[in-house]
């Protein structure tokens, strides 16, 4: 029993080495960049090649997002629908309230407050990682060039205030057409700074907006599913008073 004690010590030890010298290794500090002119036609190179125009004219949005988290985007009076384990939830997300209902039953009180809480985060993250490269010029953001090894340039992003974790900072790179191919990030919930993960899967919705789905990093990957962009409710098949609970 010692000698197992002894081996399964001196195992964990070795993990421990092996995760701080990865960390150390791959632990990137956050690049310093320069704000400016250059900056800004990069953001603006960006969002032409994503077609950022098409994408201000989608009405209403929705997707499914790994978790098992369904999301309903009125975009024009920014309402959603937040669907998760038993739970359907509908939001004001730049206010802070909605309604939830567990197993068709309308939550109250606490319950409530925690649910929608928990809805907004949800939606706030879920979101970002749909379409985050259409948000590089929120208010609250700055926007810094920075000159990569490769030789090319990188635009970092740094969301100041809003969102989950203000503070947060990303730097986008791009292909030569100025379509983002991956970003690294300097997250607050993640310790390594830089993590690198892909956008990619690129595709075209009906109305010239373009997509990426796909985000892969070596060990893991985001993959957000039935994407779809439509001018009403009905059409994407919803009733059109979905949002009636939080309209009176």
């Amino acid at each position: 029993m010692k000698k197992l004690l002894r081996i399964l010590f001196t195992l964990f030890i070795l993990l421990l080495v092996v995760v701080g010298v990865a960390f150390f290794v791959l632990n990137k500090k956050l690049p310093e960049g320069k704000a400016g002119l250059a900056a800004e036609q990069l953001a603006d190179k960006m969002l032409k090649a994503i077609n950022i125009e098409a994408w201000n004219k989608v009405q209403f949005l929705e997707w499914d997002f790994p978790g098992g988290h369904h999301h309903l985007w009125d975009r024009n009076r920014n309402l959603v629908e937040v669907k998760w384990d038993n739970h359907r939830a509908l939001i004001h997300p730049n206010i802070g309230t909605g309604s939830v209902y567990t197993d068709g039953k309308l939550e109250e009180g606490v319950a409530k407050k925690t649910l929608v809480e928990k809805a907004i985060h949800l939606f706030q993250n879920d979101s970002f990682w749909l379409i985050a490269y259409t948000k590089i010029k929120d208010p609250g953001t700055t926007r810094k060039i920075v000159e990569l090894e490769e030789g090319n340039q990188g635009l970092l992003v740094t969301y100041t205030s809003g969102g989950v974790t203000p503070g947060d900072s990303y730097l986008w790179l791009l292909s030569d057409d100025g379509r983002p191919y991956a970003w690294q990030m300097w997250v607050d919930l993640i310790p390594l700074g830089g993590m690198e993960l892909t956008w990619e899967d690129w595709r075209v919705l009906p109305n010239g907006a373009l997509l990426a789905p796909s985000h892969k990093a070596p060990f893991f990957s985001v993959d957000i599913l039935n994407v779809q962009v439509g001018n009403s409710l009905q059409e994407l098949g919803h009733d059109s008073n979905t949002f009636a609970k939080i309209l009176n």
